[in-house]
């Protein structure tokens, strides 16, 4: 039997309303008096907010309770990026450090212990960007180098063996790297020169074609170059590849498992997988701006602010308004959407960020993922969560949603 979730806080929804009139107020005061306004700039910060499933704390608020509307990760401001795994959460924050918060079964976390609210992930420094899985974590140095925590089972870590670590170790022969990304039991990262490599587990060819079931250490995936980002979901990869003449300019590749078709190719092979990277046909937008997977999910931002995806739609997950559709293995355009900027998916739900500063969602609303104060019902098309108006960036992982925006900094009179 699932415990009732409490009353809604409505506090929040009240803090955000008075924070709403306090910008509203402050917009207005710059437009009557523009240079009062440039010699008095209003001080703001990032704060992380969390919303949907809370059951091992993953939402970072000091509660066990799920929330249909946002609440504010505790202590969390300052945020440089954040990152939702399956039922936990990181920050990379713009003073270097690293912190977590959730689940830490498998020492995910790197504190030795699971929490409901943020701690601070001990010798990290200097971090730039943050990738949380399913039960291991990555963090970005500002050098290039890549550090690894938690579950080493299949390699993971990329540490040349697969004992658990519980506090952060350097993964071997990795420089000028700049983006990372975690799947299931792999992960994925993009160095400077555009190309990708990987490590971990290789179930279904995520690793690419000359790997056998597992490696400890990072390899090269073949066929690729002059990449501008990557994706990981569960089993399954994408990279966006980003040539200089425009016939091939900004295309994207998939390769891994494609059960539900998650590699955009117009098949779906439960128990088979592609190791060799494919484009994926058929998004039709000028140029792909961005990339995001979740487990069982791909999708795309166009330079147009349009949102297509690929893969499972067992709730509505693709937001294009068919709930008898469990799977599309070819891109679908997101009904509605325009003027988006970045997107993520969950387990079974998707969230984007609009130029606005809004932030949409839709799918599998059992846990709240969907923010818009609607207890459980799903939604095949995507709403608007409730109360954000200043987001800068979403996350999704499991059955939670994450964002940072900008707030005011009150001081006290």
């Amino acid at each position: 039997m699932s415990q009732p979730h409490p009353p809604r806080p409505r506090r929040l929804i009240r803090a955000a309303l008075i924070l709403g009139l306090a910008t509203a107020s402050a917009a207005a005061c710059a437009t009557a008096f523009p240079a009062l306004a440039q010699a008095k700039t209003l001080p703001t910060q990032s704060q992380g907010v969390s919303w949907g499933a809370n059951a091992s704390g993953q939402l970072g608020d000091g509660s066990p309770y799920s929330n249909w509307v946002y609440t504010n990760i505790s202590g969390l401001a300052g945020v440089r990026q954040i990152s939702a795994g399956q039922n936990y959460g990181l920050a990379a924050m713009t003073s270097g450090q690293v912190y977590a918060w959730g689940d830490d079964s498998s020492g995910q976390l790197g504190t030795a212990a699971s929490s409901t609210t943020p701690q601070l992930v001990p010798g990290l420094t200097n971090m730039t960007q943050v990738a949380a899985g399913w039960s291991h974590s990555l963090a970005l140095r500002s050098d290039g180098t890549v550090w690894s925590w938690g579950d080493n089972s299949y390699g993971q870590l990329g540490v040349g063996y697969t004992s658990q670590k519980l506090s952060p170790v350097q993964v071997q022969g990795l420089t000028n790297v700049t983006k990372i990304a975690v799947g299931n039991t792999w992960s994925l990262a993009l160095r400077s020169d555009g190309t990708v490599w990987a490590w971990g587990g290789n179930q279904y060819g995520q690793l690419g074609p000359a790997v056998g079931s597992y490696t400890a250490t990072p390899v090269q995936v073949p066929g690729l170059s002059q990449v501008s980002s990557i994706a990981a979901g569960a089993f399954f990869a994408l990279a966006l590849e980003t040539h200089g003449y425009v016939a091939f300019t900004n295309y994207v590749y998939a390769w891994g498992q494609n059960v539900l078709g998650t590699l955009g190719n117009g098949t779906a092979c439960p128990f088979c997988g592609i190791a060799t990277p494919e484009p994926v046909n058929g998004i039709n937008v000028p140029e792909v701006a961005s990339i995001a997977a979740g487990p069982e999910m791909a999708m795309a931002v166009g330079t147009d602010g349009t949102v297509w995806d690929w893969g499972s739609n067992s709730f509505g997950d693709l937001g294009i308004n068919n709930t008898t559709l469990s799977i599309e293995a070819t891109p679908v355009n997101v009904a509605g959407l325009t003027s988006v900027t970045q997107v993520a998916a969950g387990a079974y739900h998707a969230v984007a960020l609009l130029s606005n500063g809004t932030v949409q969602a839709w799918g599998n609303d059992q846990n709240g993922q969907l923010g818009d104060d609607d207890a459980k019902l799903d939604s095949p098309v995507p709403v608007t969560v409730t109360g954000l108006s200043a987001a800068t960036q979403v996350a999704a992982g499991g059955n939670t949603s994450m964002a940072v925006h900008t707030v005011l900094v009150l001081r006290q009179l």
